[in-house]
């Protein structure tokens, strides 16, 4: 191995080990935000579970569709994802067709 390959090598490494350091800092971010805030939701999860009807950063407008609650959660952008779930206090269920 020549001294170019060594060094692309090198920087290959460092690169991996940059990418595992924010991986690991989103793991730890996001078990603190579940011990802080409870429950939280992937954006796949979001879908499942709640009708996203407005969005206005940092927060979404969404109807929980268990119950059709409509209601707010908040979000962080990196890595997304949906926490806190508070619903409307006048907030009743919005009729199903």
């Amino acid at each position: 191995m020549d001294r170019k390959q060594l060094i692309a090598l090198i920087d290959q490494e460092r690169g991996e080990i940059a990418r595992s350091e924010d991986m690991i800092r989103g793991m730890k971010w996001h078990l603190e935000l579940i011990v802080e805030k409870g429950e939280t939701w992937t954006t796949e999860e979001l879908r499942r579970d709640y009708i996203v009807v407005g969005f206005c950063a940092p927060y979404v407008e969404v109807i929980r569709r268990r119950d059709n609650v409509r209601g707010a959660l908040e979000f962080r952008h990196s890595p997304r994802f949906y926490f806190d779930f508070q619903p409307e206090h006048t907030s009743e269920p919005i009729p199903t067709a």
